[in-house]
């Protein structure tokens, strides 16, 4: 996705021009209800997508993800890489462990190794970030603190959800949450998780995921003294059986065409952005269906995808985005440093394939072989690949196979 421009793919007109004419067709009455199925065009994305077989790209597998870009060893100074055996003065040292703000001191190092570690591993780049960004996320942080799991806040805020009874916003403590439902591959979780956080940045809202059954064993906590895993307690249960034909889907609120007086009405605002979701659900990201959500205390949001191209478009946060994020290209790789680290058990993973496969190499190549049931064998895709490498001599010569080992079984280190 091209992020230079803040646009992503099917994003072809402006907010004035797309939201307009959205909000027109949903507010205007249908003939038949045969016509009723959101079959109009998508103000954002493009309608339809093509599932391929194959895709081959130049990204990693997802628990890579993080180390491509944080990769390094002791490469000569002339390559760009951090070296991790070399250490500058104490001050210089911690602003690179801490990329410039980016993040915090005051956690453990021992129960999150990657959250410091990683820096020895990382590329020098200019993706640095800027002081505005940096002053958002410690304001960002505090409201988690104030009112995530644990506090009087959230537990006041939880039994008002369990009891059903509706709200009108933030609670007394001007606490109101956005609750993320990621689900999909760990790719798409990881997408998901980075555009939530944004758009609760953008919104004033505490961030809350739905752990499932592994993101608390992937992923270290990425906010100091609170948590931003959903408690096991939460009211509403089966939240990834959540669709937009539940009453408190925002897509109901819109066909309604009545939505500032029905989100008064309800205890949540349940938003469905899967990549299939229907028209209805993609005005979402109108400038003209945003005003009303600020009433709902509780948003609960289900996607599995990455979305903040479709913010970039919206007026109401254009400014405040062009100041956080001077390089738009910069968005992903700020926010997923900052709140995507391994955990201990994954990260001694990750660094065990990078010793045996990635560390002498100056130049990395990253392929992401997606092979689905009945597709052709295994070993048909890897000639091809190994070919197609060879042909535009992308691996080292000599060594065509050798460059495109399997990757071991967790837990065993390659012979």
């Amino acid at each position: 996705m091209d992020m230079e421009r803040g646009i992503g793919v099917g994003i072809t007109k402006r907010p004035s021009q797309q939201c307009s004419g959205a909000v027109e067709t949903a507010a205007a009455p249908r003939a038949g209800a045969a016509e009723e199925d959101d079959e109009g065009p998508c103000p954002w994305v493009s309608g339809k997508k093509t599932i391929t077989c194959l895709a081959i790209c130049l990204i990693v597998s997802p628990l890579l993800i993080l180390l491509v870009s944080r990769r390094g060893s002791p490469f000569p100074s002339k390559s760009g890489w951090a070296s991790p055996t070399t250490k500058g003065t104490s001050q210089e040292s911690k602003k690179d462990v801490l990329m410039g703000g980016l993040l915090v001191p005051g956690f453990d190092d021992r129960t999150c190794i990657s959250r410091h570690g990683s820096a020895l591993y990382r590329k020098n780049t200019a993706r640095s970030p800027c002081p505005h960004l940096v002053r958002r996320l410690r304001e960002q942080e505090a409201l988690q603190r104030r009112c995530g799991p644990g506090t009087a806040a959230f537990r006041r805020a939880a039994e008002r959800l369990d009891s059903r009874r509706n709200g009108t916003g933030a609670g007394e403590e001007g606490c109101s949450y956005l609750v993320l439902v990621p689900y999909r591959g760990l790719g798409n979780r990881m997408l998901a998780m980075v555009s939530a956080f944004l758009y609760a940045m953008l919104t004033g809202r505490a961030l809350l995921v739905d752990r499932g059954e592994s993101l608390g064993d992937l992923f270290c906590e990425p906010f100091h003294q609170t948590s931003w895993l959903l408690p096991p307690e939460f009211p509403i249960k089966n939240l990834e059986g959540l669709s937009g034909e539940v009453p408190e889907s925002y897509r109901n609120l819109v066909q309604e065409d009545r939505p500032e007086t029905s989100v008064s009405d309800l205890s949540y605002v349940f938003v469905d952005l899967d990549h299939a979701c229907t028209y209805h659900d993609k005005l979402f990201y109108c400038d003209d269906h945003r005003r009303f959500l600020h009433r709902a205390p509780w948003l609960l949001m289900r996607t599995d995808g990455y979305f903040p191209p479709a913010l970039f478009l919206n007026p109401a946060y254009q400014d405040e985005l062009d100041r956080l994020f001077p390089r738009k290209d910069s968005v992903f790789y700020l926010l997923a440093h900052y709140l995507l680290h391994p955990t201990n058990k994954v990260w001694g993973l990750i660094t065990r394939f990078y010793d045996s496969y990635l560390r002498d190499s100056d130049e990395r190549l990253g392929i992401q072989v997606r092979v689905f049931d009945g597709d052709s064998p295994f070993k048909h895709i890897l000639d091809q690949i190994t070919a197609c490498t060879s042909r535009e001599r992308l691996g080292r010569r000599g060594s065509r196979r050798s460059q495109l080992r399997r990757r071991p079984a967790p837990g065993r280190r390659p012979s």
